[in-house]
Protein backbone atom coordinates (compact mmCIF):
# COMPACT_ATOMS: atom_id res chain seq x y z
CA UNK A 1 0.00 0.00 0.00
CA UNK A 2 2.85 2.40 1.02
CA UNK A 3 4.41 1.82 -2.70
CA UNK A 4 1.28 2.31 -4.71
CA UNK A 5 0.75 5.75 -2.49
CA UNK A 6 4.13 6.90 -3.11
CA UNK A 7 3.77 5.51 -7.00
CA UNK A 8 0.81 7.51 -7.13
CA UNK A 9 1.68 11.08 -5.93
CA UNK A 10 4.95 10.43 -8.07
CA UNK A 11 2.76 9.97 -11.07
CA UNK A 12 0.71 13.22 -10.40
CA UNK A 13 4.39 14.56 -9.72
CA UNK A 14 5.16 14.14 -13.27
CA UNK A 15 1.53 15.17 -14.93
CA UNK A 16 1.39 18.28 -12.76
CA UNK A 17 4.64 19.21 -14.18
CA UNK A 18 3.92 18.24 -17.65
CA UNK A 19 1.05 20.56 -17.42
CA UNK A 20 3.25 23.41 -16.95
CA UNK A 21 4.79 22.41 -20.36
CA UNK A 22 2.07 22.99 -22.47
CA UNK A 23 3.66 26.13 -23.84
CA UNK A 24 6.73 24.59 -25.34
CA UNK A 25 4.81 21.55 -26.94
CA UNK A 26 1.41 20.63 -27.91
CA UNK A 27 1.60 17.35 -26.56
CA UNK A 28 1.60 18.72 -23.14
CA UNK A 29 -1.23 19.95 -23.07
CA UNK A 30 -3.90 17.44 -22.39
CA UNK A 31 -1.90 17.60 -18.58
CA UNK A 32 -3.39 20.89 -17.89
CA UNK A 33 -7.20 19.68 -18.55
CA UNK A 34 -7.42 17.26 -15.30
CA UNK A 35 -6.23 19.72 -12.57
CA UNK A 36 -9.29 19.78 -10.53
CA UNK A 37 -8.89 16.09 -10.72
CA UNK A 38 -5.42 15.90 -9.91
CA UNK A 39 -6.02 17.87 -6.50
CA UNK A 40 -8.67 15.66 -5.22
CA UNK A 41 -6.31 12.38 -6.24
CA UNK A 42 -3.74 14.60 -4.45
CA UNK A 43 -5.78 15.53 -1.61
CA UNK A 44 -6.89 11.52 -1.10
CA UNK A 45 -3.65 10.51 -1.68
CA UNK A 46 -2.29 12.80 1.09
CA UNK A 47 -5.08 10.81 3.78
CA UNK A 48 -3.95 7.62 2.94
CA UNK A 49 -0.69 9.07 3.11
CA UNK A 50 -0.95 10.03 6.59
CA UNK A 51 -2.82 6.96 7.27
CA UNK A 52 0.15 5.15 6.37
CA UNK A 53 2.47 7.50 8.52
CA UNK A 54 4.15 8.76 5.83
CA UNK A 55 4.67 12.05 6.71
CA UNK A 56 7.23 13.15 3.53
CA UNK A 57 4.39 12.08 1.17
CA UNK A 58 2.01 14.31 2.94
CA UNK A 59 3.67 17.37 2.71
CA UNK A 60 4.09 16.34 -1.27
CA UNK A 61 1.10 15.59 -2.06
CA UNK A 62 -0.22 18.70 -0.23
CA UNK A 63 2.30 21.14 -1.95
CA UNK A 64 1.77 19.53 -5.57
CA UNK A 65 -2.64 19.82 -4.58
CA UNK A 66 -1.60 23.65 -3.50
CA UNK A 67 0.27 23.59 -7.10
CA UNK A 68 -2.70 22.70 -9.28
CA UNK A 69 -4.86 24.82 -7.23
CA UNK A 70 -2.60 27.80 -8.15
CA UNK A 71 -2.60 26.94 -11.39
CA UNK A 72 -6.82 26.90 -11.77
CA UNK A 73 -7.44 29.99 -9.16
CA UNK A 74 -7.17 32.95 -11.75
CA UNK A 75 -10.04 31.17 -13.90
CA UNK A 76 -12.34 31.48 -10.78
CA UNK A 77 -12.27 35.00 -9.71
CA UNK A 78 -15.01 37.39 -10.28
CA UNK A 79 -18.77 37.14 -11.37
CA UNK A 80 -19.42 36.96 -14.74
CA UNK A 81 -21.10 40.03 -16.24
CA UNK A 82 -24.13 39.48 -17.84
CA UNK A 83 -24.37 40.89 -21.34
CA UNK A 84 -27.23 43.68 -21.49
CA UNK A 85 -29.88 43.66 -24.07
CA UNK A 86 -28.17 46.11 -26.06
CA UNK A 87 -24.85 45.23 -26.67
CA UNK A 88 -24.22 43.51 -30.32
CA UNK A 89 -24.41 39.98 -30.81
CA UNK A 90 -22.46 37.65 -32.79
CA UNK A 91 -24.55 34.42 -33.82
CA UNK A 92 -22.08 31.54 -34.95
CA UNK A 93 -23.38 28.15 -35.79
CA UNK A 94 -21.20 24.93 -36.65
CA UNK A 95 -22.17 21.48 -37.01
CA UNK A 96 -21.12 18.12 -38.84
CA UNK A 97 -22.63 18.03 -41.96
CA UNK A 98 -21.44 14.97 -42.59
CA UNK A 99 -19.39 13.61 -45.55
CA UNK A 100 -21.84 11.16 -46.77
CA UNK A 101 -25.17 12.69 -45.87
CA UNK A 102 -26.67 14.62 -49.52
CA UNK A 103 -29.98 16.01 -47.72
CA UNK A 104 -29.12 19.16 -49.11
CA UNK A 105 -32.61 20.55 -49.13
CA UNK A 106 -32.74 20.98 -45.08
CA UNK A 107 -29.51 23.21 -45.04
CA UNK A 108 -31.54 26.82 -46.38
CA UNK A 109 -34.27 26.22 -43.80
CA UNK A 110 -31.84 25.35 -40.82
CA UNK A 111 -29.91 28.75 -41.93
CA UNK A 112 -32.92 31.28 -42.34
CA UNK A 113 -34.31 29.64 -38.81
CA UNK A 114 -31.38 29.86 -36.74
CA UNK A 115 -29.57 33.13 -38.84
CA UNK A 116 -26.22 33.02 -38.02
CA UNK A 117 -23.50 35.85 -38.59
CA UNK A 118 -20.96 32.94 -39.03
CA UNK A 119 -21.74 29.66 -40.54
CA UNK A 120 -19.06 26.76 -39.66
CA UNK A 121 -19.40 23.35 -41.24
CA UNK A 122 -17.32 20.16 -40.75
CA UNK A 123 -16.78 17.60 -43.24
CA UNK A 124 -17.80 20.14 -46.15
CA UNK A 125 -18.41 18.44 -49.66
CA UNK A 126 -18.40 20.44 -52.83
CA UNK A 127 -22.22 19.47 -52.73
CA UNK A 128 -22.66 20.73 -49.06
CA UNK A 129 -20.43 23.71 -50.31
CA UNK A 130 -23.05 24.76 -53.04
CA UNK A 131 -25.94 24.36 -50.80
CA UNK A 132 -24.65 26.94 -48.18
CA UNK A 133 -24.15 29.35 -50.53
CA UNK A 134 -27.40 28.61 -52.01
CA UNK A 135 -28.70 29.04 -48.52
CA UNK A 136 -26.83 31.87 -47.51
CA UNK A 137 -27.63 34.09 -50.60
CA UNK A 138 -31.41 33.32 -49.97
CA UNK A 139 -31.31 34.54 -46.31
CA UNK A 140 -29.99 37.82 -47.36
Amino acid sequence: MRRGVTVLVGLLAVVTAAGFLDRVSWVFEPATVFRLQYVVLLFAAALLALALRQRYLVVAAIALAGINIAAIAPWQDGARSAASSTDPTLRIVAFNVKSGNHRYDQLAPLIARLQPDILGLVELTPGWAHAAESASSSSR
